[in-house]
């Protein structure tokens, strides 16, 4: 993410930009690059945070250290679930967003709608797509499969029992699958001959298992922002992408760029075999999510979205 932050930089003197080095992700590591961000800034300065709940963190800090700063929270997720954990984070959500000097963008519309409905707010969510990096483009080696082979790997948000489920009815395909350790423990047993299963390998080769699959699927199970990553991916790798009809995949995929499944097991199968079938219907769908994704959700277009919302937060 630098050369983008370096660009921002580059324009604007009071903003300050928050990422978390090797995707340290942890409560520490974010409570720290907030602290340390509101050390060296000055009150009115733009905080712009990669990951939405550092955003929460840095707000509800300057509030506590009565330190006023103006900051873009980038990708809001919350995900819906009824524990305790999630209600505390859904409270703490809810008071940072209701600040006007608190700018959350979503990468989708319709989640936006669902994140005020949830924490009954009325709340204006600027459309920043995520990012599909040039990098994608220039280092992603288009492959055509040699053999039946379905692709679905990842770390958040994937229904593993579902795609599991639909596996163990196909046979004759085989499914290259990437799943963290947990998990993989989690359905150890569960596993058929046609199932390759791996688990925590280096990116060069879950890179190289997606290029080589004919389909990419996305099992999801949740509405919040997941799968992005993997589905920008395989567009660059020109696959086509069968997922889960959520409110985020909404916002890049309908039937001209792919396929939208309700949670069915047979309709996954359906569509396996309907494509695999017809790989020119289902090469002409993913090029037309590559172009999509190409024209609207560019290094620039983010870069143009960041800089419209400094400009209405200054």
């Amino acid at each position: 993410n630098f050369p983008i932050y370096k660009k921002l930089k580059d324009q604007f003197d009071n903003v300050f930009l928050i990422d978390n080095p090797n995707n340290d992700t942890s409560l520490k590591n974010w409570l720290k690059g907030a602290w340390k961000t509101l050390q060296i800034s000055s009150r009115n300065d733009i905080v712009i945070c990669w990951f939405d709940f550092q955003a929460v963190i840095c707000w509800w800090l300057a509030k506590l250290c009565f330190k006023k700063r103006k900051i873009i929270c980038l990708n809001a997720m919350l995900k819906d679930k009824p524990t305790l954990k999630n209600k505390l984070v859904a409270f703490l959500y809810k008071k940072a967003f209701a600040d006007r000097n608190f700018l959350p963008t979503v990468t989708s519309v319709e989640y936006g709608e669902a994140l005020n409905k949830r924490l009954k707010i009325n709340k204006h969510y600027a459309l920043i797509h995520d990012v599909f990096y040039d990098s994608y483009k220039s280092a992603f080696e288009i492959k055509k499969c040699t053999e039946q082979t379905v692709f679905c790997g990842g770390r958040n948000g994937r229904d593993w029992d579902e795609m599991i489920q639909v596996a163990k009815k196909m046979p004759d395909v085989n499914f290259n699958f990437v799943m963290p350790e947990k998990k993989y423990k989690q359905f150890t047993g569960n596993f058929t001959a046609n199932i390759n299963v791996l688990s925590e390998i280096p990116k060069t080769e879950f890179d190289d298992l997606m290029r080589q699959s004919c389909l990419v699927c996305l099992p999801l199970d949740t509405d919040a922002p997941a799968g992005l990553i993997v589905l920008f991916q395989a567009a660059a790798y020109r696959k086509l992408v069968i997922t889960s009809s959520t409110q985020t995949t909404r916002e890049y995929i309908n039937e001209q760029r792919g396929v939208l499944l309700e949670k069915n097991v047979q309709d996954y199968i359906n569509a396996i075999n309907y494509y695999l079938n017809n790989p020119k219907i289902a090469q002409e769908k993913a090029d037309n999510l590559f172009a999509f994704l190409e024209k609207y959700c560019s290094e620039e277009e983010f870069i143009k979205g960041i800089v419209s919302l400094i400009h209405t937060i200054q």
